[in-house]
């Protein structure tokens, strides 16, 4: 089978696909998906942010005892600043984990509405782009072709290009299309 009868064979399957409206359906609904999950990691953030606040003030008010002279435990309170510190650079750091997954996840709805839309106009984008663009969207899109000259059989595996992440394999029932 020559290379260009593939690469048509490839581009009409991947046209074919395009104009399915699950398929951007799916996608979309991948993006809304996501909206729980940033829920939950906002509110997660937002309890680290309370309790890192509610341990700066028990730390000021043990540090007025001491320096107030109030109290005669100077090294337990000493040893309980020291022990808040810990605690709030602990919750800091998990705030801070939270903020970049919650800027992946922003990025991955970004680009999934992005997707959907070049899915929705794909036959007039793909008239209007060059050969290297043409091969690179084709990278992102297609995760694998396999060609059976026997058979004169071309499938192809996509990318699951509606999933939290980005582009990723899944399984071949919903992936694979023989041309």
């Amino acid at each position: 089978m020559p290379a260009e009868e593939i690469e048509r064979t490839i581009v009409a399957q991947v046209r074919e696909i395009a104009r399915r409206h699950d398929v951007r359906e799916q996608v979309r609904a991948g993006v809304l998906g996501q909206e729980g999950a940033i829920a939950e990691l906002r509110a997660a953030r937002d309890s680290f942010q309370t309790q890192v606040a509610g341990l700066g003030a028990e730390a000021k008010r043990l540090l007025g005892a001491f320096a107030g002279g109030t109290s005669g435990g100077g090294k337990v309170i000493v040893s309980r600043i020291g022990e808040i510190e810990a605690e709030q650079d602990r919750l800091r750091f998990q705030a801070e984990e939270i903020e970049t997954r919650l800027r992946g996840l922003a990025d991955d709805q970004r680009k999934g509405e992005q997707l959907a839309q070049l899915l929705e106009s794909f036959d007039e984008i793909w008239d209007a782009l060059v050969l290297e663009e043409r091969r690179e969207l084709l990278h992102l899109v297609v995760q694998r072709v396999t060609i059976d000259p026997k058979a004169d059989d071309v499938r192809i595996r996509l990318f699951d290009i509606g999933a939290p992440g980005g582009p990723a394999p899944h399984a071949p029932s919903m992936s694979e299309v023989r041309a």
